[in-house]
């Protein structure tokens, strides 16, 4: 084990060390497009060039799979970042934002009685299952403007999709993307 300042600690090494749910999670799901990805990749071989088109609905379901898995990933990491804010002990140490949406949650509230429900702890529970939950079971698409309004309203969290670099992006293709680049091959070679 490293003795090093966690600083100094490589992310892989801290992937390993702590791998969070989430992660976890977009890796076990994407497991069946790679699966897709080696299935086109032997029945090309079996069938030669003549397949490509015959095969696309293997491309297709490998995409519909990768966007399900990175959808999935968003809310994923919102929760995880969400239950870590339920654990303050004071809700005045929560970022502007979460306060707004717990307060503009409890304000809407038809139940007179809500906003007793917040006192002691209780608004860790309200936040979590009443304000984050239904929240995120409503993101059907996770595009930027949507993840970016998810994060700063749950999270407090200013443009988090600007802290995806190239460099994840293009990990996340590797890890990933080989269907896409099957699909990109294709296309050029029927130009």
């Amino acid at each position: 084990m490293n003795t090093g300042t966690l600083g100094e600690i490589t992310n892989e090494r801290m992937e390993k060390l702590m791998p969070s749910y989430a992660s976890r999670n977009f890796k076990r799901k994407t497991i069946d497009a790679k699966r897709l990805a080696r299935d086109y990749e032997d029945l090309l071989i079996i069938r030669g060039n003549k397949g490509r088109t015959a095969l696309d609905h293997l491309t297709r379901s490998g995409v519909v799979l990768l966007a399900g898995a990175w959808e999935t990933y968003i809310e994923d990491v919102i929760l995880e970042g969400a239950v870590h804010l339920a654990v303050i002990d004071d809700p005045k140490n929560l970022p502007k934002e979460v306060k707004k949406s717990i307060n503009l949650y409890i304000r809407n509230h038809k139940e007179d009685s809500k906003p007793l429900s917040i006192a002691g702890d209780g608004w860790k529970k309200v936040f979590l299952d009443e304000v984050v939950e239904p929240t995120l079971k409503g993101l059907n698409s996770p595009k930027i403007e949507n993840v970016d309004s998810l994060a700063m309203k749950l999270l407090g969290v200013a443009n988090l999709s600007s802290n995806i670099t190239e460099k994840d992006l293009l990990m996340s293709l590797l890890l990933i993307g080989d269907i896409l680049l099957i699909e990109l091959e294709s296309k050029e070679m029927h130009i």
